[in-house]
């Protein structure tokens, strides 16, 4: 990728919520900061955001210190910052909180839209321009820590007083995340039985297919792509909403 002046590289279970091409004109490199337990501003960074000048002499030179030690506890995300302070003695800067952060901490971050005297504002005005992961049961980078920028729906059902939902229909982002997933995959003619299956509105909005599966592809299995689920937060029609006090599990683990 050498033919390029400058590139940013993005995990594809994130988000853009608004413009960062200011990236492309900063004299040096940028990340995300890996700040897994929301404490905030914390120094290290993360590889899910990068900002980068692709170099030959430094790919090798990469290679080469990664070799420097047995083990990097934190990845490939410690060598490049190791690298790039220790080698080319140009650390990598770190992004703001407010810039980039992992889905599970929206609401961490201070808001930039506050009243004059400070105080914040109603409403949810902290989210970063890029939000990695979604967040899921757990708080450990599993398969539940990423349920909604994810197409595996079937870890999106939730069971709860005897209903399922899917999860993801109450995130503030994850409907927009299948949204540009769907288009991309349409974009590159990438579809399969699964795929299809998630992005057909039909199935992840209510559980029932608006289309049949694409000829060619073996049927998916629907009690893991398209199954029945509750569209509204309890049982309308015996007039039971949801018990506050009552917990619920995942359906698939």
């Amino acid at each position: 990728l050498t033919q390029f002046e400058r590139l940013v590289w993005l995990d594809s279970d994130a988000l853009i919520t608004r413009s960062m091409d200011w990236l492309f004109d900063e004299p040096w490199m940028w990340a995300q900061r890996d700040d897994w337990m929301c404490q905030g501003n914390r120094p290290h960074m993360c590889s899910g955001l990068m900002s980068l000048f692709p170099n030959k002499a430094h790919f090798a030179q990469l290679q080469q210190h990664a070799t420097t030690r047995a083990h990097w506890e934190r990845g490939d995300q410690q060598v490049i910052e190791s690298f790039f302070a220790s080698v080319v003695k140009k650390p990598v800067q770190l992004l703001l909180d407010g810039e980039a952060a992992f889905g599970h901490c929206l609401s961490r971050a201070p808001p930039l839209y506050v009243y004059k005297d400070a105080r914040p504002t109603p409403g949810i005005w902290d989210v970063p321009a890029f939000v990695h992961k979604s967040g899921g049961f757990g708080g450990t980078n599993d398969k539940f820590s990423n349920v909604c920028f994810s197409h595996l729906v079937e870890y999106q059902y939730y069971s709860r007083q005897g209903f399922v939902f899917n999860a993801c229909h109450f995130h503030p982002l994850g409907p927009f995340w299948r949204q540009l997933f769907c288009e991309a995959v349409g974009f590159i003619g990438a579809e399969n039985a699964e795929v299809g299956s998630f992005c057909d509105d039909g199935c992840w909005y209510r559980g029932v297919r608006s289309k049949p599966v694409p000829p060619g592809f073996p049927p998916a299995d629907d009690n893991r792509w398209c199954r029945r689920i509750q569209t509204f937060g309890g049982n309308r029609n015996g007039g039971t909403p949801l018990d506050p006090g009552t917990g619920g599990v995942t359906v698939y683990t």
